[in-house]
């Protein structure tokens, strides 16, 4: 928790030093001062300083740091005060958290339901009602427990006598137990499933044992006398075991799927299920039978995820027929998108249809996207870039605004140093940060180019011969930019020199886009569409549109979209290896 309290308060310490243009130096002196007082336990200098940065921006954080080191002991009262002055915060978010769970550890039930409010945080709910149960509230409490146990993982050690009084009270029974097992069996929990055996009887026991064992193996489902008995899961565990096996073989879980489908009588909802799965990872499977499954797979109408999967199975192929036919029973939403019209207009001029797919071409061309400058690129149309500034009303024409030039000198530098178009640099971080210097994603990446520590250590001692970086200094900007540039040369240099493989790699890594490449050669609009994750197909369309718009903000000609996508297939970065085996075998 300490360590955590640093990190953040060092975070915003270098925001604000960063930002507080034209502020003096007074506030952060005594800022610092206080800091050390409160870390010593001097609290009577601590106070002293403190009283003076009330309205400073970063008071909040030194107090918050004050109470949460002395937590155990704190009157509830200055916790109270913190919680409604900064309700608005993260900050109070995180020491209502910490606080509720003090409070619990000293059960002090009273005070506990006193500073409880409504949360996702099981953790919490589970202490809360926790406390009703101490408090003789046992009604009110129990009526909440079922939605907290039908969960597919284990609960945090709170909820263990809460569920306790539950079961004691005979609210737990064979259904809920079962529907447990299942949730625990999707999420891939078999330890817990392993664990709520114990809530069945011996029959059933059983049935949970056949279905562990076909989580491991899939293919039992092929042995009839397992399952030659009528169960109210039987159907359930099967078609589990196909989803499972989809996973890492979808033809041969089709396969396992048409036997199985002929035994036993699966429901619409779980037949529908199954094959969906199945669908979504045999897109790439040149298979005439193959494709023959995903055709007779028909989508429900909202369920555009399948529709998608179908049509990017017939873009694999090259089935124009299909291809235009399956966009038309699109959702109106998705069909109207520039995303399908352009493929719409793909697929009719691929039939010869050359007038309908101009007009297509023509309406989509007007537009600023990706697949608007593609579009443009089919009728030699020039690109929308027009600048307009910023209306009352919205911000979409204001390029300036959307797009700016920040960190000018140190792209161009590092774009020149490791020969990059700046406007890709800048496509880049426009995309990863929006210029936020201070951005950190979930999964730890940091600055202007969103790099992970490990790669910024890798990239610090390959580019540039120097020391790792530490954490905090990757919010440098000069620096990120420096390791993000490198980076992307490195990418750039594994990948064949081709710009939409480098950026995917740069979203996704390089591993996984070599492991996308095709025997036979794509399109490259085509493989961007078939790029398994959509995260990185949406991040490719966005990057490679930000460069036209960049090199207009660069006050450059916009070279056409369509010259940067190259044919795409295996063949297409083994120059690079062969280069690579050359230089590590000198």
């Amino acid at each position: 928790m300490r360590a955590r309290l640093s990190r953040l308060i060092w975070v915003v310490w270098v925001v604000a030093w960063s930002t507080a243009a034209g502020a003096t130096t007074e506030p952060r002196d005594i800022f610092v001062a206080a800091e050390k007082a409160a870390k010593a336990g001097d609290t009577v200098t601590y106070r002293s300083l403190s009283a003076q940065l009330r309205g400073y921006a970063l008071y909040p954080y030194l107090e918050y740091a004050d109470i949460d080191r002395q937590l155990r002991s704190v009157d509830a009262r200055r916790v109270r005060t913190f919680l409604e002055e900064y309700a608005d915060t993260p900050l109070a978010a995180l020491l209502r958290r910490d606080w509720l769970d003090v409070l619990a550890g000293q059960q002090r039930w009273g005070e506990l339901l006193g500073f409880y409010h409504p949360t996702s945080n099981t953790r919490l709910h589970c202490h809360q009602l926790n406390a009703l149960l101490q408090l003789g509230k046992r009604e009110q409490a129990l009526a909440e427990v079922e939605p907290i146990w039908l969960h597919g993982e284990s609960q945090p050690d709170a909820c263990d006598p809460v569920f306790d009084a539950w079961r004691k009270a005979g609210r737990l029974n064979h259904t809920l137990v079962w529907q447990r097992i299942e949730l625990a069996m999707s999420a891939g929990e078999v330890g817990l499933a392993r664990y709520l055996e114990r809530y069945l009887d011996p029959a059933d026991r059983v049935w949970a044992q056949r279905w562990r064992a076909l989580h491991d193996d899939p293919h039992r489902a092929l042995r009839q006398a397992d399952f030659a008995d009528a169960h109210p899961y039987r159907e359930h565990m099967l078609a589990h075991a196909v989803r499972r096996l989809a996973r890492r073989d979808a033809v041969a879980a089709l396969k396992l799927w048409q036997t199985i489908a002929r035994r036993y009588p699966f429901d619409a909802d779980q037949a529908y299920d199954t094959e969906r799965q199945i669908v979504f990872r045999l897109i790439r499977e040149p298979d005439d039978d193959v494709y023959a499954f995903v055709r007779s797979v028909a989508p429900r109408a909202e369920d555009v995820r399948l529709h998608e999967a179908r049509l990017r199975a017939a873009l694999y192929r090259g089935d124009w027929e299909r291809l235009g036919e399956w966009i038309a029973q699109l959702p109106k939403d998705e069909r109207g998108s520039d995303q399908w019209r352009y493929w719409l207009a793909r697929s009719l001029a691929a039939r010869g249809q050359t007038a309908q797919a101009a007009a297509v071409y023509e309406a989509l061309a007007a537009e600023r996207s990706f697949y608007a400058f593609l579009a443009a690129d089919h009728i030699d149309a020039p690109y929308r870039l027009d600048h307009r500034d910023t209306p009352v009303a919205g911000y979409w024409d204001d390029l300036e605004l959307r797009f700016p030039v920040r960190h000018a000198d140190a792209v161009a530098a590092y774009a020149k140093r490791h020969a990059l178009d700046p406007a890709w640099v800048f496509a880049v971080v426009r995309q990863e940060s929006a210029f936020m210097d201070d951005a950190r994603s979930h999964a730890g990446a940091r600055g202007l180019m969103q790099l992970m520590p490990a790669t910024a250590r890798t990239v610090a001692r390959k580019a540039y011969g120097r020391k790792p970086p530490r954490p905090w200094e990757l919010y440098d900007a000069g620096l990120n930019i420096s390791l993000g540039t490198a980076y992307l040369r490195m990418v750039l240099n594994q990948l064949g020199d081709h710009t939409v493989l480098a950026t995917a790699a740069y979203n996704a890594g390089p591993r996984r886009v070599r492991s996308w490449l095709p025997e036979h050669a794509l399109d490259a609009d085509v493989w961007i569409e078939l790029v398994p994750f959509s995260e990185t197909r949406g991040y490719l369309t966005r990057v490679l549109a930000y460069q036209v718009i960049y090199e207009n903000r660069l006050g450059r000609t916009p070279s056409r979209l369509s010259e940067r996508l190259r044919p795409i297939s295996s063949q297409t970065t083994r120059t690079a290896d062969t280069r690579a085996d050359r230089q590590n075998a000198s």
